[in-house]
């Protein structure tokens, strides 16, 4: 094999080879086709590292083998016969030992990171010759009978699917060899393999195979990743050997500290260790301070390839690294992951150390990472105990019920409770309980472990190598110290410290990161799209505000009642029998519901608040039991019997497109003119207090006729008018409609022009037009993913062909009605990068989402006009 990069082609995949030398390809390789790891080897190359020679398959071959019911390209181990070949002879160039066993690794790599989710196979080779030959080498038959083992092993479970017999565990190594052997015989009628380019062949299959392994095929869904994106390039690479006895270990290394931001090499290591000794969390690692101390000359020189790395990707750069007797090998790179506030710190220092310009910086933020960076902590005022510290893998304190296994972390979800996963470490299969769970917790493995790479990336709190905590499996107990803990326990675990402590003491939520000021103040000055906060509170607007919001684009009128201890009211209300009872019930929370407002209006200094008026289906208020039914009739001081019967002639079949939004508006409009009008007055109150004109706009919900709007809309506006003279003009205000329903949508024209505004509410729009009820949907959509029917939750993300599609006409037809109409949207889609994109190409002019999505919505809508350009 040269010492040059060389591009063979085959009848439909090409390789590539390198020579573990500074090379210069013909071309760069492309991830979409060599994968990450694949492309990281070439850089490392260019970069002047040492990394062992290797061959990448590329994707195509992964295309080819399932298009042709799983079958290999004519002529196909001739080839891999070939390279294996050419990649000997250039190690031996390498090596003049010759008792040193040639062995190498067989993996998958994407072009988008799919960290652990697929198998992949060390010492491919090991056979009787190369293990006499391992004996020598490593002048220990127990590190070589280890090394044949765990390759007959991984052979047998990973190519075969057969799982060792416990019974032959105690039998020395070579016997056990020889029996798992005979097992796979026995079970599959074929010998075990012992030609090292079947062995690779075999190799290669599994390792294709796992890429539709169920945990790959999760991972790929709730990461949001394409298969196409996700079509693995196979590498065979030679092995080198962190086993071997001397100065000799496997590490996993980043540029800058995972959970800081800090710039300094940052990692974990094992000596006398493979690499999947500390990615599989199966050895609690040291920190690299330890490696510093222990050989300053390795450490000298894996911090300098870390920083050539980085220059090299423009970002944290991780790397797996191998030393052999004092060697040291690059074995593969890739950006590396980091907590949500290291991940915004480390952009911000690229930024100001001229490595990224600010359009990239921008594009780099995650907007989801965004919701997860303001980390709780523990609140210091509030007195909790610390049992046991492990090692802080993922930021962020949680508490929940201890849970031992995937399926009951799932089971938790399921029923809305918060669960935390304990496990001795985590393995790729547990990706649907290290989803499904709030927090992990491992008594085993590092920062860099399974569980800590798979914590970060889906952003829950972990806390590993927690070597005081002792698993009791058979009878569902955890031992932690001298306590005694059950499964569905409450515990409590911090990944910023590594605490893990007792019951679920209440957190806080600390000052944000410089960081994350420095890039939103970039994206902000990036986007188009104004961004607006759902807030029902003073407390929640000014929260929103302090993220960047310019305003609130919907305060839910019926929260101020439910804070307002309205219920009652709200109940009266709907009993009465006449105008004047609706408004006598009204004013029996007037007052509290004025200080709420006011409050509110104040806290926006002068920026726009919509309030949406009196939405839910009423049924929402009514008592279910008789005894609830009793009580409120004794509170109200009406007879029973009169309240049952109101109940009874108020029922409703289907409450959600009942009797609600303006249709209450329509039948009682003095529910909707005392909101007005108080809703006003607590306006101008506000308007005084902070010297800036207030800006209420009432937004009226469900409506589905122009004429049923315009009616509504007439009698909210006699009444604004008349408060703002009564306040000398302390306010200004605007009314419109919120698009919730297909007819509203596609009769957006008339509509618009009688508003000021219009308003998508992309929750319940999405219900109707799907026909599909938000609240029972999680038991039948994950059959739609799994068919294919849709890959997504259409709750999280806009369903573009279909409520998409809608939301564009409405657009277009209430645009050519009047150009200069205000069109907002509020929901959490409106936080969705993917959808936010699409509310940016179709011309809405502001969003509005939860507080604490505001940022996410920053960038969303910052990326989304970048990537209109």
């Amino acid at each position: 094999m040269n010492k040059t990069e060389t591009v063979t082609r085959s009848p439909r995949f090409e390789v590539i080879h390198t020579g573990g030398e500074e090379i210069y390809a013909p071309y760069a390789p492309r991830p979409e086709k060599f994968g990450g790891k694949g492309v990281s080897l070439c850089l490392i190359a260019r970069a002047g590292l040492k990394a062992p020679p290797a061959f990448i398959l590329s994707a195509d071959l992964f295309l080819y083998y399932f298009e042709r019911q799983k079958t290999f390209p004519p002529g196909f181990t001739e080839q891999i016969d070939e390279y294996l070949t050419a990649l000997k002879q250039t190690f031996a160039e390498k090596s003049e030992d010759p008792n040193r066993p040639f062995t190498v690794s067989v993996r998958t790599g994407a072009a988008v990171s799919m960290p652990g989710m697929t198998d992949s196979v060390l010492n491919v080779g090991m056979n009787e010759d190369n293990y006499r030959k391992a004996r020598r080498f490593f002048a220990d038959d127990r590190i070589a009978g280890e090394m044949y083992k765990n390759f007959v092993e991984l052979i047998a479970e990973r190519v075969y699917q057969i799982i060792p017999d416990d019974e032959d565990e105690d039998l020395p190594l070579p016997d056990r060899i020889a029996a798992l052997k005979n097992q796979i015989h026995e079970e599959t009628g074929e010998k075990f393999p012992e030609n090292l380019t079947d062995q690779v062949i075999i190799a290669i299959r599994a390792a294709l195979e796992s890429h539709q392994n169920p945990r790959a095929v999760f991972y790929r869904e709730i990461q949001k990743i394409s298969l196409k994106d996700s079509a693995p390039a196979i590498i065979v690479q030679a092995m080198v050997y962190g086993n071997s006895p001397g100065l000799s270990g496997s590490g996993v290394a980043l540029s800058r500290d995972p959970l800081t931001g800090e710039s300094k090499a940052n990692g974990e290591y094992c000596l006398t260790a493979q690499g999947d000794h500390i990615v599989g969390g199966k050895k609690t690692p040291l920190n690299l301070d330890h490696f510093k101390q222990k050989t300053p000359t390795l450490y000298k020189k894996l911090s300098a390839g870390l920083g050539k790395l980085e220059r090299v990707y423009h970002d944290i750069t991780e790397a797996e690294f191998t030393f052999e007797n004092g060697e040291l090998w690059f074995l593969q790179a890739r950006p590396g992951k980091a907590g949500a506030g290291a991940l915004l710190k480390i952009t911000a220092d690229l930024f100001a150390e001229q490595a990224i310009d600010e359009d990239t910086a921008i594009l780099r933020v995650n907007p989801r990472v965004c919701e997860t960076f303001l980390h709780p902590a523990p609140d210091p005022d509030f007195p909790y105990e610390i049992i046991e510290r492990g090692i802080p893998a993922s930021p962020g304190a949680v508490s929940g019920k201890i849970t031992f296994t995937s399926e009951d972390a799932a089971i938790c979800r399921s029923r809305g409770e918060n669960a935390i996963l304990v496990r001795n470490e985590t393995a790729p299969d547990d990706i649907h309980g290290l989803y499904a769970a709030c927090g992990i917790l491992t008594v085993r493995g590092g920062a860099t472990s399974h569980a800590a790479v798979a914590a970060r990336g889906l952003g829950r709190p972990c806390v590993t190598g927690a070597g005081g905590v002792k698993i009791l499996f058979q009878e569902r107990r955890l031992l932690i110290g001298e306590r005694s803990f059950k499964e569905g326990d409450e515990i409590m675990i911090n990944g910023t410290t590594g605490d893990i402590i007792t019951g679920a003491p209440p957190v806080v939520l600390p000052d944000p990161p410089a960081a994350f000021f420095h890039l939103s103040y970039m994206a902000r000055r990036k986007r188009r799209l104004k961004l607006r906060a759902n807030a029902d509170s003073a407390e929640e607007a000014e929260i929103a505000l302090r993220f960047g919001a310019e305003g609130v684009g919907l305060c839910r009128s019926e929260q101020i009642l439910y804070g307002a201890d309205g219920v009652n009211a709200v109940c009266e209300m709907i009993l009465a029998e006449s105008s004047a009872e609706r408004v006598a019930a009204f004013s029996e929370v007037r007052d509290h519901q004025y200080d709420l407002y006011e409050a509110l209006f104040q806290s926006a200094y002068g920026l726009p608040v919509t309030v949406r008026l009196l939405d839910p289906p009423l049924h929402e208020f009514f008592p279910d039991t008789e005894k609830e039914i009793a009580e409120l009739a004794e509170k109200l001081k009406k007879p029973l019997a009169f309240v049952n019967r109101r109940l009874s002639a108020l029922h409703e079949y289907n409450p959600m497109l009942g009797h609600r939004g303006c249709r209450v508006g329509v039948s009682h409009p003095e529910i909707y003119a005392e909101q007005t009008r108080m809703i006003c007055q607590a306006a101008a109150g506000a308007a005084k207090l902070t010297g800036l004109k207030s800006k209420p706009e009432f937004m009226i919900p469900f409506v589905s006729f122009a004429k049923e709007y315009e009616l509504v809309s007439n009698n909210i506006r006699a009444i604004a008018l008349a408060e703002q003279e009564n306040c000398n003009g302390a306010f200004d205000f605007k009314i419109g409609a919120v698009i919730e329903l297909p007819r509203a949508a596609l009769r957006a024209d008339v509509i618009a022009e009688k508003a000021d505004f219009i308003s998508f509410g992309t929750n319940d729009l999405t219900q109707t037009v799907l026909g599909v009820s938000r609240d029972d949907s999680a038991r039948f959509l994950a059959d739609y993913r799994r068919n294919n029917i849709l890959s997504f939750d259409p709750f999280e993300r806009l369903d573009l062909e279909g409520v998409g599609f809608l939301i564009e006409l409405a657009v277009q037809r209430a645009r050519s009605a009047k150009p200069e109409i205000e069109i907002g949207v509020c929901g959490e889609h409106a936080a969705d990068a993917e959808s936010v994109v699409f509310f940016e190409k179709i011309g809405a002019d502001y969003l509005s989402c939860s507080p604490y999505r505001v940022p996410a919505a920053n960038f969303a809508a910052a990326q989304a006009a970048l990537k209109k350009v």
